[in-house]
């Protein structure tokens, strides 16, 4: 048997006593102490309260008393003489006044026993529980604080979860509780705290292997004589499930402004980067130039010394122009892309994933273009290099391939991406394409990429597919509608062209408008031989030159521009000399606002791209006269 005693002057004797009797004894150390150990359970079939004080027995008898598993068990308190009164009142089956007697000891703990042990025939059970359990339209049972076997189970339960009744009161509640849930169940089942509790997120297992989630309300409770808990179980699969997809949704929310900040992040640093990398090929051309004019090995190892710096920039300038595509990849209207170009801009992006894992290879040449955007397309081609990259260890590069490839495919263009890693076991192809559902460790992905893939890749009117490759890799496959030869993007405003001959005796004059000073100091340098070249740092300096008739053939204007943009400039000069306006050329290393953008796209005037190609820009000036 098990007996609970709560301390005081007689606890000693009344202990020694117990185990003396074979009782397993648990010591608690006044009221609190004692509600505490009821809690954590086993419930005991005796107790000892053994009291300085009738306050002190009251209060001890009151927490046992109160709780389930305390509230019929034998209770003998052991208190001063005037306190025998008061410990019966609250509740006390026995009360004895100290110091007692150990005959006397001996003989009441004897008798208590005997009330502590199972009668013959259990309790009847409390009509309202029994009216309340068997109606009830949710799941219900009782079961057993200390063995956690069911002891009742209502109709409710037997249709939800399966089992016959006969089989549930067999069976404990650890056995409808997925394994991987055990442990929290053991940790809320090994307290039982007082009144009624509501707890959520537990999950449930049917016989048929289906798993539902539930929250539970439940109230400890004598039942049949034993201390039970009674279990309502609500199911709440519908709501968990709505929750989990206004959470992807929250999530994809906050993907997309990541991504917007992430774009507007980069084409900053592509415009920024594309500034300075005006002047540096500027000057590296005009370096180039003059060495050609002379002569000499010395000269020549010059010339290939700056031929070199000069592909390192324009490679530069490559990186630049892919980071500003890629950061606009919801913009643009869909129409005809060169899918050779938007495979190479991928390829660049990744090349860092790339390296030290595999080589890569783009076959496109000679595939009609695809219905798209380039950035678009460029955007779900880099999340495949990148997840086919990630996918192979590093340390054989020379070993691996990553392969890149289109062609026609009826009035489609089909683009395959292939990898040499371990390719996608077939117990989770069904699922690659879900939301958040990935293989990679905590914190290295978020299971979006290839759900995003096929976001973009509907939106555009395609497919995209997993092809089976057991043991040989990955293969994604994307279809897109091909353009028409008809639909072949159409020129935008071209530079006029140089008439033959030699270029006219009057030089023109130039003015140039551009807050970076490297930018102004090389177009002069670059053009001083062609043109008479003035140079304003400050757009409302410009502008007030030309509204003293200052004239000019030809103005170049940067877009973005703090004090006043080019597209306030060109509104001015508009109001000032139609014609003028017409003559502006722009330049930008990226007008990323939307602003700029519609402006850009609104008027007829030619827009050069940052770094400038010196040999247009020269035709430009040539032209103006």
């Amino acid at each position: 048997m098990r007996a609970l005693l709560v301390g005081g002057l007689d606890a000693a004797l009344a202990g020694e006593v117990l185990a003396r009797r074979g009782h397993e004894v648990v010591v608690a150390e006044g009221a609190s102490a004692a509600a505490d150990a009821l809690a954590r359970g086993p419930t005991p079939d005796l107790v000892v309260v053994a009291a300085g004080d009738g306050a002190a027995a009251a209060r001890a008898v009151g927490a046992v008393r109160g709780h389930v598993r305390g509230e019929t068990a034998p209770l003998v308190a052991l208190v001063p003489a005037e306190a025998v009164e008061a410990a019966l009142d609250a509740g006390a089956s026995f009360a004895l006044a100290s110091p007692v007697p150990p005959a006397q000891l001996v003989a009441t703990l004897a008798a208590a026993e005997r009330h502590a042990r199972p009668p013959r025939q259990e309790a009847p059970v409390d009509p309202g529980h029994e009216l309340y359990f068997k109606s009830n339209p949710n799941p219900m049972w009782f079961f057993d604080l200390d063995t956690l076997a069911f002891v009742a189970v209502n109709d409710a339960a037997v249709r939800k979860y399966g089992w016959s009744r006969e089989e549930l009161l067999r069976m404990t509640i650890k056995d409808i509780r997925p394994p991987e849930d055990l442990e929290r169940l053991l940790r809320a089942t090994g307290r039982v705290a007082a009144g009624l509790d509501h707890t959520t997120g537990w999950r449930h297992r049917a016989r048929d292997g289906r798993i539902f989630h539930v929250e539970i309300i439940s109230y400890p409770v004598r039942y049949a004589g034993r201390a039970c808990e009674l279990v309502l179980a609500h199911d709440v699969s519908d709501r968990v499930e709505a929750e989990r997809q206004l959470e992807e949704l929250r999530a994809q929310v906050a993907l997309t402004e990541r991504i917007a900040s992430i774009g507007t992040l980069a084409a900053g640093v592509a415009h920024e980067i594309n500034n300075p990398l005006t002047s540096v090929l500027a000057n590296l051309a005009f370096v180039e130039e003059r060495l050609a004019r002379l002569s000499g090995q010395e000269c020549a190892a010059v010339a290939e010394a700056i031929g070199e710096a000069a592909d390192a920039a324009r490679r530069v300038h490559a990186i630049a122009a892919d980071l500003r595509g890629f950061a606009r990849a919801d913009e643009g209207p869909v129409g005809p892309v060169d899918v050779a170009r938007a495979a190479q801009a991928a390829v660049a992006l990744a090349a860092n994933a790339l390296r030290h894992r595999a080589r890569v290879v783009v076959e496109a040449d000679g595939a009609p273009r695809a219905v798209a955007t380039e950035a678009r397309l460029a955007q779900v081609l880099l999340n495949l290099v990148v997840n086919a990259a990630q996918a192979i260890p590093e340390g054989d590069a020379a070993g691996n391939l990553v392969r890149v490839s289109a062609r026609a495919d009826g009035d489609r263009v089909a683009i395959e991406v292939t990898d040499t890693g371990p390719g996608v076991p077939a117990e989770i192809r069904a699922r690659i394409f879900d939301p958040f559902f990935t293989t990679k460790a905590v914190g290295d992905g978020t299971g979006l990429g290839l759900w995003v893939c096929r976001r973009v890749v509907s939106q555009l009117g395609g497919t995209i597919e997993l092809l089976s490759r057991t043991g040989r890799g990955a293969a994604f496959r994307v279809t897109l509608p091909a353009a028409s030869a008809a639909a072949a993007p159409q020129a935008g405003p071209q530079p006029p062209t140089a008439p033959p001959g030699p270029a006219p005796a009057r030089r023109p004059r130039v003015l140039v408008v551009d807050d970076e000073p490297l930018v102004r100091r090389a177009i002069l340098r670059a053009l001083r031989e062609d043109a008479e070249v003035a140079l304003e740092e400050s757009p409302r300096a410009a502008l007030a030159r030309l509204e003293r008739g200052e004239r000019f053939e030809l103005v170049l204007c940067d877009v973005m521009m703090p004090e006043l943009p080019g597209a306030d400039l060109h509104a001015a000069l508009e109001r000032l000399d139609p014609a003028l306006a017409r003559s502006v050329v722009f330049m930008t290393g990226g007008a990323f606002s939307a602003r700029e953008q519609q402006f850009l796209a609104r008027i007829p005037n030619v827009c050069l791209e940052k770094p400038l190609d010196l040999a247009r820009l020269r035709a430009l000036v040539r032209a103006a006269r």
